[in-house]
């Protein structure tokens, strides 16, 4: 009753994000107000110690008309909108009786940096069109720095073999811009080279008259249309490809081979045919929401998306989050840390994807890349103390109080490393085994083992927020958790392997549980560290502890925990702030912090609470692209900081509808049952009757395999005509959102 009154009285989701990304592992291309405005040759910031950041290529790219006696450019604000079970964004205009659709994707089958604009012009009038001629700009920045960090300098346009290249002269980024017009309905392309922000495209083709080397030039195509009849539909589209160097010619052939004789229509309808049959994989969590199952299947996507493909040593890795912000936290976290990637990792195992999981965790463990920082640590380790840059190399980021040095990183490997030898086939299990496991076991749960202090927990470390050193590092509960939750899965993969460290393993874990439990636990209350005082030392961080069992079935102390956790609620009466330290940071409303308190509910037979957070969190998601945030305004709610999220969002969404059922069952092991309690279908305190699946999809962990390809209106249809569980989601959104408040966001 008690949350049923806080929440008469909350905020209400609603659309707040105004960027949406596309990635396919090499590259990733944004929208920010339905306008492409930033491009990228990696998913990752740095790609290794003292080598400039990843650049953003582009200003902005967009299309424009000429018909009926007026020309516009569409590049007005819009609402984009992503194709849920696809990574695929759509933005919608219209301007008199012509409808024009624009979709933005990186495509997964391509491998290399690059993005495809598919443009759908529709006429509506009632009369024939006589002429319609689309334009489309490429605002490329590939140039010198300017010395105020504008990259404009001397850039280079060319147009060959029926594509635009812009190149730096200096720099040697390139770019290659390949139109596909349907040659049922348009003519050859052509294409103009002069710096334009109004007005259209001059119309004549490229002779090499204008000026095509200089600071900030501009590219474009145009498209002759002919007339238009009525109801009539044509496609068009560009396909952008990153190249650097010398190397045009790769980018050609990778391209020209992805795309073969298909037009842009068909093209999309590949790429929903990929993910639908990626996503077919899935193991589908039990008794899911309509909302639910869309927002999973795109969490999935999300993971996919983030994980780098590169060949060498960056591939594998999972980026935090890719590079598109909102609110007053603008900062961009696309680097590999070890805490975020183990959280998705674990997550793509338990979905059925241990392929994906185990690369990622191997990116984390290559030899050579880590130890910079064993004074700190105390012993040879293989397991990053932060995270990493894109090449692999350990990275640490430092202030004026010293490196971060986590160890908690090291028990979530060990932990999610379990979850996928779990969920990979018997040859694999072994292969992986024998590849990792000795480096598991030797360069992580040895270096835990080795770590526990004379307090019986973890010694003092950074942790999950980055306390930093010299004098910050605290003995956290957070870390002593996860470090019992790893050395107890490190113990049954040295039983599996035959080796002797298993009880020794064992009996470390427990020594570590036993030290929380005398330590920490101070009536009843689980607190964030041993150092600071008891009245003042909050932190959600620590529910880890009995999400993980670290203390045993649920009972008195989680209940204490939670109720003490209470006082971190935030204003607009949703969710919760990540602890009590005060900093604009620490009092955000933190989505990773949300879904694991849900998680501690349901072990703590708090299933209105749970539910409260889960229908909260899948609401905003829906309502803002299927994306999850790092933050949320803790008055507003609304989108702050990185989205998505990857790790900390849609792999911790992912998680908890996966393991939902397991805690459910954890708190009816740690409760009795009430004396009229006869078992019979009734109103749970979610008020959802357990008899009533009328808003669910059906209950069954099996992977779909039986879905058909999610087509151009969003729906997926299985072989016996019942739509497929991202199907269903793509249905409800396009009821939800005919009636749904649009808010106008920047261009950027």
């Amino acid at each position: 009753m008690l949350v049923l009154l806080a929440l008469a009285y909350a905020v209400e989701p609603h659309l707040s994000l105004d960027t949406v990304v596309s990635a396919n592992g090499y590259g990733v291309v944004r929208l920010t107000g339905g306008v492409p405005d930033l491009f990228s040759d990696h998913l990752y910031q740095s790609p290794g110690p003292g080598l400039p950041d990843t650049w953003d290529l582009l200003y902005d790219t967009y299309f424009g008309f000429q018909a009926a006696g007026r020309a516009e450019w569409l590049n007005s604000t819009a609402v984009p909108e992503v194709e849920p079970g696809t990574n695929i964004i759509s933005v919608s205009r219209s301007s008199g009786d012509l409808r024009f659709t624009e979709y933005v994707v990186s495509p997964i089958e391509l491998e290399s940096p690059a993005f495809l604009q598919v443009f759908r012009v529709e006429y509506v009038g009632a009369a024939p069109l006589d002429s319609l001629s689309i334009f489309s700009l490429h605002n490329y920045h590939l140039g010198s720095d300017d010395g105020a960090g504008n990259r404009l300098r001397q850039e280079q346009l060319a147009f060959e073999a029926g594509a635009l290249y812009e190149v730096g002269v200096e720099t040697g980024l390139g770019v290659r811009v390949m139109p596909l017009p349907d040659p049922r309905s348009l003519s050859a392309p052509r294409v103009g080279c002069d710096t334009i922000y109004a007005g259209m495209l001059d119309g004549e083709p490229f002779d090499g008259a204008c000026e095509v080397e200089g600071d900030d030039r501009v590219g474009g195509f145009q498209f002759e249309l002919g007339p238009m009849d009525p109801g009539e539909v044509r496609w068009l589209g560009t396909l952008t490809s990153f190249y650097a160097g010398a190397d045009p010619a790769g980018a050609a052939a990778l391209a020209d081979t992805w795309v073969g004789d298909r037009g842009p229509e068909e093209l999309l309808t590949s790429i929903r045919t990929e993910w639908s049959a990626w996503l077919s994989k899935a193991v589908v969590p039990e008794a899911m929401r309509v909302e639910e199952a869309s927002l999973y299947a795109q969490s999935l996507v999300w993971l996919r998306s983030a994980q780098v493909r590169e060949a060498g040593a960056s591939f594998g890795q999972i980026v935090a989050s890719l590079p598109a912000a909102e609110g007053e936290f603008l900062h961009l976290w696309n680097i590999a840390w070890v805490r975020d990637g183990a959280y998705a990792a674990a997550a793509l195992a338990r979905a059925g994807f241990a392929e994906e999981a185990a690369a990622a965790l191997a990116f984390m463990v290559q030899e050579g890349m880590t130890g910079a920082y064993e004074a700190e640590v105390g012993a040879p380790y293989r397991v990053s103390v932060c995270r990493y840059y894109g090449d692999g190399t350990e990275w640490s980021d430092s202030d004026h109080t010293g490196p971060n040095i986590e160890l908690d990183g090291f028990g979530l490997w060990l932990w999610a490393f379990e979850h996928t030898i779990n969920a990979s086939d018997p040859a694999e299990a072994d292969r992986l085994l024998l590849e990792l496991g000795p480096v598991g076991l030797d360069g992580i749960a040895d270096v835990l083992v080795q770590a526990i202090d004379d307090t019986g927990l973890i010694q003092a470390d950074s942790s999950i927020w980055e306390e930093h050193w010299n004098g910050n590092e605290k003995h956290f509960a957070y870390t002593s958790a996860w470090a019992v939750a790893g050395l107890r899965a490190a113990a049954r993969l040295a039983e599996r392997s035959a080796d002797g460290r298993a009880e020794g393993y064992r009996q470390a874990a427990d020594d570590i549980a036993g030290a929380l439990a005398v330590q920490l636990l101070r009536d009843g209350v689980l607190l964030a560290n041993l150092e600071e005082d008891p009245r003042s030392a909050l932190d959600a961080a620590s529910i880890e502890a009995f999400n993980l069992g670290v203390l045993g079935a649920p009972g008195p102390e989680l209940d204490a925990t939670l109720d003490a956790l209470a006082a971190l609620k935030v204003g607009s009466g949703r969710g919760y702030r990540r602890n009590d330290d005060g900093d604009a940071y620490d009092e955000q409303e933190w989505i990773m912090v949300d879904l694991r308190m849900a998680e501690a509910h349901r072990r703590a037979c708090r299933t209105a609470e749970a539910v409260a957070l889960e229908d909260w969190t899948t609401d905003q998601g829906a309502m803002n692209n299927w994306t999850l945030p790092e933050l949320l305004d803790p008055e507003s709610g609304d989108y702050n900081g990185p989205a998505p999220m990857i790790g900390f969002g849609a792999g911790l969404y992912a998680w908890q509808l996966l393991v939902r059922d397991e805690a459910d069952a954890d708190c009816l092991a740690g409760s009795d049952p009430a004396p009229d309690d006869t078992g019979s279908a009734g109103a749970d305190d979610s008020g959802r009757t357990a008899d009533d699946d009328s808003d669910t999809v059906p209950r069954d962990s099996r992977p779909i395999a039986d879905s058909k390809t999610i087509g151009s209106d969003g729906c997926g249809c299985g072989s016996e005509g019942r739509a497929a569980w991202w199907g269903l989601g793509g249905l409800l959104l396009a009821v939800r959102r005919r009636g749904r408040l649009r808010q106008p966001g920047n261009t950027g």
